[in-house]
């Protein structure tokens, strides 16, 4: 019934680390990206794990197919990491990446 709905779509996320709680220094370089990129959703999550302070960057995209959506997000991830080092920060993107079929 879904697929009936929706037909075939592609989702993917891809999430970068970097070594600040921050956001506020990183708010121009994800605030660029998003009006470059406005069919890409960005999140920023600000984390603390046992003495570790770091912030979560996640781009997500769908399209129908898995190509269609690597053509939204390989901009998006390549500005992020290059606005980001520009700023001063090391980035780095997150080991498992979740991407699906919907």
């Amino acid at each position: 019934e879904l697929h009936r709905i929706f037909g075939d779509a592609r989702f993917e996320e891809r999430t970068l680390l970097l070594a600040t709680h921050d956001e506020s220094a990183i708010a121009h370089v994800l605030a660029a990206v998003e009006r470059a990129h406005p069919d890409v959703y960005i999140k920023s999550r600000a984390q603390v794990i046992g003495s570790e302070r770091f912030n979560r960057i996640t781009a997500a995209a769908r399209g129908s197919d898995a190509q269609a959506v690597s053509a939204r997000l390989d901009p998006v991830i390549a500005e992020l990491i290059e606005g980001i080092t520009a700023a001063g920060f090391d980035v780095r993107p997150l080991e498992d990446q979740d991407e699906g079929e919907g």
